[in-house]
């Protein structure tokens, strides 16, 4: 084997770790954790010889390949299996080694494919990215709009509020001020939602398929819908000048934001315009461009009834977390061009909270009729995080004061003390880490992050099976027309309300290792250079630390952060820290750094970094005194020595 190959070994294996655990296990015979075991690849090729190496960040050893012509599988995303430790006795092979074989090709060439990192995730968690040919064969047979069952309402100046690439359009807004004496100075507010349920019907095909996916799944590098471009992107899109069907609730506010009342129909609904969040934001600030002029009167009936409504919205105090938001650019061929920091605009919040308010409709609606719901619940913080925050920010000089009753305010106080302080980033995203996770369930929980009492999805039926379920639950319960729940969807509420949860926590995961994956591939030509950081992350491992600049993150490996010196590091969960045994110095979550980084693999996300010296290591104070007073104190009995002679 050639010196190359075995740098190699040493480099995947950790200094051949791995390699010797794996060989002392086939040794013994014991085959029972590996046999079965399926891993996801790319075949590579390094002097001649053909490997794989595995996706994911867990598994970063290469794969020695059974003796065979894999020419045509260079670059290949490929399911790959163990050979048992017997087979690879019968082929004379390195028994000390690790061998698979493929089994099956997933994806060709997909280094050099557009698209291919993400790709690579769906692959790995077996996500369906093609709708399948009976699914599109009904696209055929949809039904056809009858205005029975919807109200022409055409005349109202909706318009829509999205991202400037979006490609679908699921909600639209008009305001305009209430004419009733008595309600002076209050609005009525008409949030459309497209109506999803009129077309896509229950134990449909399209439906099933749609309740697979759970969702939409959203990457740097394409969008895998929910339901078909037919629907998604046009049939059930609130494309500006075009009539669409709409779930429509209308809203009665008071002058001061306060929901008075509020009523559901179907209606037909004609969008004035697609906008962006950018081009309403110039709207509102007075922009001179000429074609945004038509929308200055259109649009201030709507702004003035955000107003009120973050009145009301201040008053409940929903958690008030503020994190950085990237966004990947990419050229035509895959690469990333540029990582940037999405620009937070109060657009952004204005279409948050009318959606809230729509949401808020929806769940109390249903309960009002005894009807199915799957709300969205978020739970109040458990105790043991909620204690583990207390102890890190009282290192910080920061007091967190709980009542019995946890409400978001606390955590909102908190926020504001580090708003001007170095740990702003870093205590926001300890809260977040602190918060419970939001799942859908059919038992009312509340929405501890919003501060509600009940909440559901209603305003996205294009890329949330939840909302579409909901639609169809009003549509149900108010009499709408005959495209409501099924008696199947009444029966198994709670398990579609798991189930969609779960297809939700796959699609986060996906979304974020595709976007590590992306991160690595713009890191990819810096390696060797220094990096301002900051810790994001403490594990037995080491420390996760982020580039702020980028949002890209990777790893320095706890043996890295001794530095040639002795040091064995402990980790002190509770306190995000980790601990030098000896002398108590430390590294924590949140602190800056310098860190040069080192090695980047795009292939599965992962970059490692260094440090340069342990100069960032925080000593232990108590220490630190110690060993000064002694000093001082050995420093005094010289000198007193010395005056005696």
């Amino acid at each position: 084997m050639n010196n190359r190959r075995r740098g190699q070994t040493k480099q995947h294996f950790g200094n051949k770790k791995f390699a010797n655990k794996e060989y002392d296990r086939r040794k013994s015979g014991d085959d029972s954790q590996r046999s079965p075991k399926i891993i996801i690849g790319i075949i590579i090729k390094d002097d001649d010889i053909f490997y794989a190496q595995p996706v994911s960040k867990k598994n970063r050893h290469l794969l020695d390949l059974i003796p065979n012509d894999y020419t045509d599988n260079l670059g290949d995303l490929v399911k790959l299996s163990y050979i048992p430790r017997d087979v690879v006795a019968d082929l004379n092979l390195n028994p000390k080694r690790i061998f698979c074989k493929i089994d099956t090709v997933l994806r060709k060439n997909i280094i050099n494919t557009p698209r291919g990192l993400g790709m690579i995730a769906l692959n790995e968690h077996e996500l369906p990215f093609q709708f399948p040919d009976d699914v599109l064969d009904e696209l055929n047979h949809l039904p056809v709009l009858n205005h029975k069952y919807h109200t022409d309402i055409t005349e109202y100046n909706f318009v829509t509020i999205d991202p400037f690439d979006a490609r679908d359009h699921d909600d639209a807004v008009y305001a305009v001020p209430d004419t009733d004496s008595d309600n002076v100075g209050g609005f009525i507010v008409y949030v459309a939602i497209a109506d999803v349920a009129y077309y896509v019907r229950s134990g449909s095909k399209i439906d099933l398929e749609a309740y697979k996916r759970g969702n939409s799944i959203y990457l740097p590098d394409q969008v895998v819908p929910m339901l078909p471009e037919k629907l998604s992107n046009d049939l059930c899109s609130l494309k500006a000048g075009q009539i669409r069907p709409a779930l429509v609730v209308k809203i009665k506010l008071s002058s001061q934001g306060q929901k008075l009342n509020h009523s559901f129909s179907r209606c037909l609904i004609k969008c004035a315009a697609n906008l962006s969040y950018e081009e309403v934001f110039r709207i509102a600030n007075n922009t001179s461009e000429d074609y945004l002029q038509p929308y200055k009167t259109m649009l201030k009936s709507l702004f003035d009834a955000y107003h009120a409504v973050k009145i009301e919205s201040k008053k409940r105090s929903p958690l008030n977390l503020d994190m950085p938001e990237y966004k990947i650019h990419l050229d035509d061929t895959g690469r990333v061009t540029n990582i940037s920091i999405k620009q937070s605009l109060f657009t952004h919040n204005l279409i948050e909270e009318f959606m809230v308010l729509a949401n808020v409709c929806a769940a109390q609606t249903l309960e009002d009729k005894k009807s199915p719901v799957i709300y969205r619940i978020h739970e109040v913080p458990s105790k043991e995080k909620t204690v583990m925050l207390k102890e890190v920010l009282s290192e910080m000089g920061f007091s967190f004061a709980k009542g019995q009753v946890l409400k978001p305010m606390a955590f909102n106080k908190i926020l504001e003390k580090a708003e001007q302080s170095e740990f702003k980033d870093l205590i926001h995203k300890m809260v977040l880490r602190c918060q419970a996770q939001a799942i859908y369930h059919t038992e009312n929980e509340g929405h501890f992050g919003l501060n509600l009492a009940r909440y559901a999805h209603f305003t996205s039926p294009i890329r949330r099976y939840a909302d579409l379920f909901v639609h169809r639950a009003l549509v149900s319960a108010l009499d709408l027309g005959g495209t409501g729940l099924s008696e199947f969807d009444m029966q198994n509420a709670a398990i579609i309300a798991d189930y969609i949860s779960k297809t939700e926590r796959k699609a986060m995961q996906v979304e974020m290792e595709t976007k590590d994956r992306y991160y690595a591939q713009f890191m990819q030509d810096k390696v060797g250079l220094m990096f301002n950081a900051v810790v994001s992350g403490v594990s037995s491992a080491g420390l996760f630390i982020k580039i702020p600049e980028y949002g890209a993150e990777g790893l320095i490996p706890i043996g890295s952060l001794s530095y040639g010196q002795k040091r064995y590091f402990i980790l002190e969960q509770e306190k995000n820290m980790l601990v030098d045994k000896r002398s108590g110095d430390y590294y924590v979550l949140g602190q800056t750094l310098s860190a040069r980084l080192s090695e980047v693999t795009p292939i599965t996300g992962g970059m490692r970094f260094d440090l340069t010296d342990d100069s960032h290591i925080i000593q232990n104070k108590r220490k630190s005194e110690k060993k000064e007073r002694a000093k001082k104190e050995n420093t005094r009995v010289k000198n007193k020595k010395k005056s005696a002679v």
